[in-house]
């Protein structure tokens, strides 16, 4: 074999060589694609808790203003759902969670209450503080709002249920018995918020909890 034939046959092995690397990374390049795309596949897990506390009546019930009102709201940021003590949240839906006494129905905890009065609420002096949830942390919020569900004006009113709620998750502790403590409370922070951004909703995405479901009422709002 002459000088020339063994230069053709070196450069036909590197382009053999170029084409096998390029093939790798073309089958390498595929596989992340795909990874990429599974919902799961590298996901960040989005959940966020929010407690809001004002100290002025927004809710009424039978024409009575409530003196302050204390809540949770959580954010579901997937694109998957998620458990709420007992209620589905879908994809980048929200739902607002707290105990209530003066409804007939059921006293203890409801859903999307402060939702039928969110423009109210938004435009009041309420304040919020925000944490993010893992999901071992969402887990443990589910297990106080199932456990805690139950109206005492002096041992779990909705003050006190948000509190627990909130304290059980966050590293920031939280005080106060009445709204307006809470309110001081999550204002004692220097990290909280006046726009307390609280969902709008229906009279129709109202439940009150049960042993293990929810059942929807519209005479919850």
């Amino acid at each position: 074999m002459n000088k020339i034939q063994k230069l053709i046959m070196k450069l036909l092995c590197n382009k053999k060589i170029v084409a096998i690397f390029l093939g790798l990374s073309l089958c390498f390049s595929s596989v992340t694609a795909v990874y990429a795309q599974t919902p799961y596949a590298n996901a960040v897990y989005s959940v966020s808790l929010d407690i809001v506390s004002y100290p002025s009546g927004v809710l009424t019930s039978n024409n009575n203003s409530e003196t302050g009102h204390s809540f949770l709201v959580v954010r579901n940021y997937n694109s998957y759902s998620i458990r709420v003590g007992h209620m589905s949240v879908p994809a980048g839906g929200t739902v607002t969670v707290s105990v209530f006494g003066n409804r007939s129905a059921h006293q203890g905890v409801w859903y999307n209450i402060e939702g039928c009065y969110s423009s109210g609420i938004n435009s009041s002096n309420a304040i919020r503080l925000t944490t993010v949830l893992t999901e071992s942390k969402l887990a443990t919020l589910n297990n106080y709002i199932n456990n805690y569900d139950y109206y005492d004006l002096f041992d779990n009113n909705c003050a006190l249920f948000s509190v627990r709620c909130w304290n059980a998750v966050s590293d920031v502790d939280l005080t106060g018995t009445i709204p307006i403590d809470l309110w001081y409370s999550i204002y004692g922070t220097y990290d909280f918020n006046t726009n307390t951004s609280v969902p709008s909703k229906t009279i129709y995405d109202v439940a009150y909890q049960t042993s293990n479901s929810i059942e929807y009422d519209e005479s919850g709002a």
